[in-house]
């Protein structure tokens, strides 16, 4: 309870004091995607794009690789409704945006009854929600359905993509021009892209970006 009256003294990660939630130290020590010689969208550099599946996705946007320290937010946000990870995140992803053209919509993956039951909450809804908050943009959460089915966790790419076929669906249409599908991790880009392809299937022409916290790189891309 005090916690939530008093003042952060210390960082996150080192314990060292600081005024904010990760202090400068541990923050400059964090890989950021953000160059200003290269696109922010990733799918426009190859040694991201080329392991990620984006069959219907015109955009790809994440704040860093999977690693220290973005693997431990996004790691304690899924653990514990704690907040202070999301603020983290959404701070560092709006950041990140720059001048990139938003959307009119964000759309948070869903997940299933059983593990909303387990967490009572979405962790990509939470990041939508705040995101939403920051950027102005709306947050749409009964768009799609995750219908039961295996967990993605520890299947490799062939077997997430039989897994997914049949795993969400896409229940509303959407009269959007520009849309973003919001997720904690992007890891083979499957459970998006399965996403995006209904989607399109629905909207030909509409423009889907996807925005997540992190992206999980293939070992010899990790400092991309």
């Amino acid at each position: 309870m005090l916690r939530r009256f008093l003042p952060n003294l210390t960082c996150l990660f080192c314990c060292q004091y600081s005024a904010s939630a990760v202090c400068r130290y541990c923050q400059y020590d964090t890989v950021f995607f953000h160059h200003p010689d290269k696109p922010p969208n990733l799918l426009l550099r190859p040694e991201v794009a080329r392991n990620i599946k984006h069959s219907a996705i015109d955009g790809l946007y994440a704040i860093g690789p999977y690693q220290w320290p973005l693997n431990q937010l996004i790691l304690r946000l899924k653990s514990s409704r704690d907040m202070v990870p999301a603020d983290i995140l959404t701070k560092w992803f709006s950041q990140m945006l720059g001048d990139t053209p938003l959307p009119e919509i964000l759309l948070p993956v869903p997940i299933t009854y059983w593990r909303y039951y387990q967490r009572r909450y979405n962790q990509a809804s939470e990041l939508a929600s705040l995101l939403g908050q920051r950027l102005n943009v709306p947050m749409h959460t009964q768009w799609a359905k995750r219908k039961s089915a295996k967990q993605q966790t520890g299947l490799n790419r062939q077997q997430r993509l039989q897994n997914l076929r049949q795993a969400y669906k896409v229940t509303q249409a959407l009269p959007y021009r520009h849309i973003a599908i919001i997720d904690d991790v992007i890891t083979t880009g499957c459970t998006v892209d399965v996403l995006a392809r209904q989607l399109r299937q629905r909207h030909p022409r509409i423009k889907i970006d996807i925005w997540a916290m992190a992206v999980t790189l293939a070992p010899t891309s990790k400092r991309a």
